[in-house]
């Protein structure tokens, strides 16, 4: 009889850690399905943000393309994988197949466009040897077009290129030289 009770109270033990251990599940599969919906959720709202930010985006950095190449490149469009195409006059071209200097004036559109973000709130562009890779022609547009289109520029170089278009086109700047001493 002693045995039998022993055995009881050990398997009362045993059903009561049975019993912590379902509730565990439960709580588990509670958590579970509360991750998936907020997951579910995260990817809707990530979803509707990607479609309209992404579209506003598209849309101002296919209107700056446009302007700094002379309408040259009137649209870029980024796939889902971020990979970057402009429509050409006659086509759809990959990133990888445009030069240097395109690849660079499709970059200058996207950090022109970004200003989206801020909305109303204009904020001054930083541009640093921006222009390196540029021709002179892309440099003359894409900095006549800024000069007549954004509040405040501040161009980084290390060369005399902008300062002699600027002065070619007639934009007016003001020139703020930085010389470094260094003490060998």
């Amino acid at each position: 009889l002693e045995q039998k009770q022993e055995q009881d109270i050990e398997l009362e033990k045993h059903i009561e850690n049975l019993k912590a251990k379902l509730q565990s599940i439960k709580n588990a599969e509670i958590e579970i399905r509360a991750l998936e919906n907020a997951k579910r959720e995260i990817e809707e709202i990530a979803y509707e943000v990607r479609n309209s930010f992404g579209r506003r985006l598209n849309e101002k950095a296919s209107y700056y393309m446009s302007k700094i190449t002379n309408g040259k490149y009137n649209n870029i469009v980024i796939d889902d994988n971020l990979n970057v195409s402009v429509n050409g006059r006659n086509a759809l071209i990959s990133s990888f197949k445009l030069s240097k200097g395109t690849v660079e004036q499709i970059y200058m559109a996207l950090r022109l466009a970004a200003d989206i973000i801020f909305e109303n709130d204009t904020k001054p562009i930083l541009l640093d040897d921006t222009f390196a890779m540029y021709d002179n022609k892309r440099m003359g547009n894409t900095m006549k077009f800024m000069a007549e289109n954004l509040d405040q520029v501040i161009v980084f170089s290390c060369h005399t290129r902008e300062k002699v278009m600027a002065d070619k086109l007639g934009l007016d700047y003001h020139l703020k030289k930085l010389d470094w001493l260094v003490d060998a």
